[in-house]
């Protein structure tokens, strides 16, 4: 597409150069730009892309989109907004795929992988074609990638449309961060269902308090969102949310919803559920897992499809990470994700519930993050568990034995011990365990580094949890 047909009408004005050529990209990373490109200078939370233009235009780009006059070897337009102009250009550019795919977008503290995961897996043995963004991957037109971020930036995500409808698919399951809504990193774009999981304490360094938290949640439902709002009203957060009016279907195990789930028994590799009345098993663990499965059941039956979910349950799995087993000589280790004291709390308590024998806990907490969560996670940890090696997560710029001592100031009683080392820590723990115990490494999950001052090295919890038990 030439670039005179995504400025035609544009509010702003060209003040060197042309618009008449060939447009290969557009973005607003001036790393990222090769001959042919435009280049979006938007000013962030940290940096102002007027600084790299410069950069781009060696990169290649054609154009520079800017709010100030700029000298470089390449077109310029002038507005006022590069932001809100870069919205309705790459809508041109990508020629609508938001309008040509159905998107699912799930947002929450905890459960917004999993929930992804189930869509995703359920939507694919249903024989059509889905895409996957998230945490742990993203996999777009049948390929497969790391995910960078939870919610791509809105150029990445612009090109994760395009990419999907060229590709064939017909759905997009998307999780949505608070961060990426806080920053508009959806743009304009609406989505044909929300689901609300659950609102605890988390990023507080970022949004400051809960309150600021929730309202950017919020704003998936309030700004994007043409559809359905599948809202988890057992959470204190998500009653205010469907209170907010609109087209809402409510799910929940204790309140007064629309969709009813209760847990019937917890086993160490599954879990029987009954579901609107219906008893079905699943390989996914504990009383958690269940409103994660109620609210992937209730997209399914926004979309005429429940019956099929029920069916194929069974068949889901779990994402990578969440509470992920291992067992070897009587032992099962889960690697989890669980990194806030309320995840903490429900993995822990349903593992207590399946354990034959006494449960083990390593985790840590990672550094230049919220500092208020830590003893709280020490707390929920010693009053659970049996025994709790407490050790790192990613400590970042801070010191580890200052991370631990935060934690310390929440653990109650004396069964604990602090491995620093967490491949050691992981080691101690299954050193101590007998058989018929179990040991939950908690914080991690699917991550396969560690970020240990500026550096980011190599580690896998499942990879040190497999070799310590032995299995190839």
């Amino acid at each position: 597409m030439r670039a005179s047909e995504l400025f035609s009408n544009v509010e702003g004005r060209l003040l060197k150069g042309t618009l008449d050529f060939e447009v290969s990209h557009i973005t607003d990373d001036s790393r990222k730009c090769t001959k042919g490109s435009i280049f979006f200078a938007i000013k962030g939370e940290t940096t102002d892309g007027h600084l790299f233009v410069g950069e781009a235009v060696r990169k290649g780009a054609r154009l520079v989109v800017v709010e100030r006059p700029v000298d470089v070897d390449a077109s310029v337009f002038l507005v006022k907004d590069t932001k809100k102009v870069a919205e309705e250009v790459l809508r041109r550019f990508y020629r609508g795929a938001d309008r040509e795919i159905f998107k699912i977008g799930i947002t929450g503290t905890n459960g917004k992988s999993t929930v992804a995961y189930l869509l995703w897996q359920f939507l694919e043995r249903c024989g059509k074609r889905c895409a996957l963004v998230g945490t742990i991957e993203y996999v777009v037109a049948g390929k497969r990638r790391r995910a960078l971020n939870t919610t791509p930036g809105l150029f990445e995500f612009w090109e994760v449309m395009g990419e999907a409808c060229q590709g064939k698919d017909e759905f997009l399951v998307m999780e949505v961060s608070s961060h990426s809504l806080k920053q508009n990193r959806l743009g304009d774009v609406s989505f044909e269902v929300a689901v609300f999981t659950n609102l605890s304490r988390d990023h507080l360094d970022y949004h400051g308090d809960m309150q600021e938290y929730f309202e950017c949640k919020k704003k998936l439902f309030v700004y994007h969102l043409k559809g359905t709002a599948v809202v988890n009203v057992d959470d204190e957060y998500g009653r205010v949310l469907a209170k907010e009016g609109g087209q809402v279907l409510s799910y929940g195990i204790y309140g007064d919803c629309k969709i009813r789930g209760r847990f019937v028994q917890g086993l160490l590799d599954g879990s029987v559920y009954e579901i609107d009345g219906k008893r079905v098993y699943t390989t996914l663990i504990g009383e958690h897992n269940l409103y994660n499965v109620l609210a992937a059941y209730t997209v399914a039956l926004d979309m005429g499809l429940g019956e099929d979910f029920l069916a194929i349950l069974p068949e889901l799995k779990a994402p990578p990470g969440r509470l992920e087993r291992f067992s070897s000589n009587g032992l099962t280790v889960f690697v989890d994700y669980a990194h806030t004291p309320d995840a903490l709390e429900r993995v822990l308590r349903e593992l207590k519930r399946v354990s034959e024998g006494k449960l083990i806990v390593v985790f840590g907490c990672g550094g230049d993050r919220d500092r208020g969560k830590r003893p709280l996670m020490g707390r929920v940890a010693s009053e659970i568990a049996d025994y709790v090696v407490i050790t790192s997560d990613n400590p970042r710029s801070e010191s580890p034995e200052a991370i631990v001592a935060d934690i310390m100031e929440g653990i109650a009683g004396k069964n604990y011990t602090v491995v620093l080392d967490r491949a050691e820590a992981i080691e101690k723990a299954v050193s101590i365990a007998k058989k018929g115990d179990v040991i939950l490494v908690a914080g991690k999950g699917h991550e396969d580094y560690q970020i240990i001052g500026n550096r980011r090295i190599h580690f896998d919890d499942r990879e040190v949890v497999r070799k310590v038990l032995g299995i190839s």
